[in-house]
């Protein structure tokens, strides 16, 4: 079953036919989903931080400018939640990666065959072949993703069937995040995507192309536009950009935590955290995954996407499922260690005392 969930996730939206876009995705998730949480899970209190940021986000369609956007944004995080109560049930993930996988793999064909002029589906109109994913950069940081879930749970024969799908999307930010889940996959590093980030930050600064700027200036009107409570789910389709003598309405802040703070605020801080915590697990088997999508939601959407939202929601489920367990031999572990930080400077200050020389008169 759980083979044929990745398989038909990764399948389910075909331009032309079954979508334009990437909504059949989310409505593929809308299937399965639901079919696939029958397991019980062990809820843990990253499971609460993230039922308190989905509230939140329900309570902010109260004051978000047009209620549809919101109904559809709601619609995308309840689906990432599923997900992540979802990843927290499987004992393990190979057979969704796989189904995943194999399904990432007609793709990468596709995008062979599109290279050489075939085109049975449509797709955006640019030089590089996009597969079934409508747009070449959902397709090299689909298949990314997907590439480095394949390294870390073993499934190598699949990673060569992906590597033509990402090469000819002629995505900087898919073979970046490659290289950084294959580095971290080999030396594990909490600081990893930080410095990943921060070197390409400032690689753009320094010399930026004409997306570069683009991006750039979304951010920034995007960070003059925040509000403490947030403008409201989904309202960030409802920013517009004055570029030159034309204005733009904007799609996407083309970083996901900004994204979330334009439209939360302070009710992003339990997702930031359940992120933050799933970070921190560096040794974990699945921690590249996550690693690689933080990097990439900085420059791109992932989280918006599908695929990667629900691949990114599965690994972090499975990296949570004994979140309390950690916490608590992490507390202990703590407490064993200021109960023999203070039994050692006692010891010592007893031993002075012992060996201070008597003054005269005492």
């Amino acid at each position: 079953m759980h083979y044929l969930a990745g398989l038909f996730l990764s399948l389910a939206s075909v331009p032309g036919y079954t979508s334009a876009s990437i909504p059949a995705g989310w409505a593929a998730m809308s299937i399965f989903l639901p079919l696939a949480t029958w397991r019980e899970a062990r809820l843990t209190s990253l499971h609460f931080l993230l039922l308190a940021f989905l509230v939140y986000a329900a309570l902010s369609i109260s004051w978000t400018i047009i209620a549809w956007d919101g109904g559809f944004r709601l619609w995308q995080l309840t689906l990432i939640a599923l997900a992540f109560y979802y990843g927290s049930s499987l004992p393990d993930l190979r057979q969704f990666v796989l189904g995943l996988a194999c399904g990432c793999a007609v793709s990468s064909a596709l995008s062979v065959a599109q290279w050489y002029g075939f085109q049975p589906v449509p797709h955006f109109a640019t030089a590089a072949p996009a597969g079934l994913f409508y747009n070449p950069v959902f397709l090299g940081m689909t298949l990314s993703l997907v590439a480095i879930a394949c390294l870390c749970l073993g499934l190598w024969p699949m990673i060569p069937l992906l590597l033509p799908g990402i090469y000819l999307s002629q995505s900087r930010g898919a073979w970046l995040s490659l290289g950084l889940g294959a580095i971290a996959w080999v030396m594990p590093s909490r600081w990893l995507p930080v410095l990943a980030i921060a070197f390409t930050l400032f690689a753009i600064t320094i010399a930026p192309g004409d997306n570069d700027i683009e991006r750039m200036a979304i951010w920034v009107s995007a960070l003059a536009h925040l509000t403490p409570f947030g403008n409201g789910a989904g309202s960030f389709s409802n920013l517009l950009l004055l570029t030159g003598d034309s204005i733009l309405q904007l799609d996407s802040a083309h970083n996901d935590a900004l994204q979330l703070l334009f439209e939360f605020g302070i009710g992003t801080v339990p997702f930031l955290a359940i992120i933050a915590c799933c970070l921190w697990r560096s040794h974990h088997s699945l921690w590249p995954v996550l690693a690689s999508f933080t990097f990439l939601s900085f420059f791109s959407l992932p989280l918006f996407s599908p695929i990667t939202a629900c691949l990114f929601s599965i690994c972090a489920g499975r990296i949570a499922s004994d979140w309390d367990r950690v916490r608590r031999s992490l507390a202990d572990r703590r407490r064993d260690w200021l109960l023999r930080y203070a039994s050692e400077r006692l010891r010592q200050s007893f031993t002075r005392r012992k060996t201070l020389p008597l003054q005269p008169g005492t």
